[in-house]
């Protein structure tokens, strides 16, 4: 099967300098690990997977994320120089068979205005779910994000739901979704968090959606009309 969950988290232009990116993404790795040992080891992506073994990123050093983070600064074509508003930027790979392969991307402290760009963190699960399907761990993921990177909005969902919905609708409901506002309540069997950052994190329901289940589909329209501003 195809169909991957994906966790992303999106907020707008944010000047951050390099040492703050680094110590979120020193933290957020910290909660990865903890969560499941898929997400133990990293290594960056290569030509193949021979050549991406062969380099491994110590997640647990701060200062390597962030030299990692500051060789991902874009540079002008021109002279090489750097664009500072498109900030930092990094990918990695957990070196698993395919069905336990995950990757991780990450763009923060961009500040440019320009249409279409936004920081991000985006985190492919592997299809081979197992703990992953337990919304009380998956959960933990995403309460990380949201309360590290502060994002506008943050979610796990499926590609499927990706392609075969309307994706340009912000935030984009699917098994679980954040807003950084405090949510009242939520219908059963819906239920809500509240985060110490003000935010509210809603687990749709237990499982991940089916598609084609229109009861699954339902909850997630209720929910879209009470995230959605």
């Amino acid at each position: 099967m195809n169909n991957r969950l994906i966790m992303g988290a999106y907020w707008a232009a944010r000047r951050e300098p390099l040492e703050i990116c680094a110590e979120k993404l020193f933290n957020f790795m910290v909660e990865l690990q903890n969560c499941h040992e898929v997400f133990a080891h990293w290594f960056h992506r290569g030509h193949s997977r021979k050549d991406a073994l062969k380099s491994k990123i110590d997640t647990q050093n701060q200062q390597e994320l962030l030299a990692l983070l500051a060789d991902g600064q874009n540079r002008r074509d021109t002279d090489k120089g750097i664009i500072e508003d498109l900030g930092f930027g990094l990918g990695m790979w957990n070196g698993a068979e395919p069905d336990m392969a995950a990757t991780l991307d990450i763009r923060c402290g961009l500040f440019s205005k320009a249409a279409g760009l936004t920081n991000s963190l985006v985190l492919n699960f592997p299809r081979e779910l197992g703990r992953l399907r337990d919304c009380e761990v998956t959960g933990k993921l995403l309460t990380a994000a949201a309360t590290l990177w502060e994002p506008d909005w943050a979610g796990i969902f499926s590609n499927e739901s990706m392609k075969t919905r309307d994706w340009e609708q912000k935030p984009f409901v699917d098994w679980m979704v954040y807003v950084p506002r405090k949510i009242a309540s939520v219908p059963p069997p819906s239920y809500l968090t509240g985060l110490g950052n003000g935010g509210s994190l809603i687990v749709v329901q237990p499982v991940p959606p089916i598609l084609d289940n229109p009861e699954d589909l339902r909850r997630i329209c209720e929910i879209e009309q009470i995230v959605r501003p």
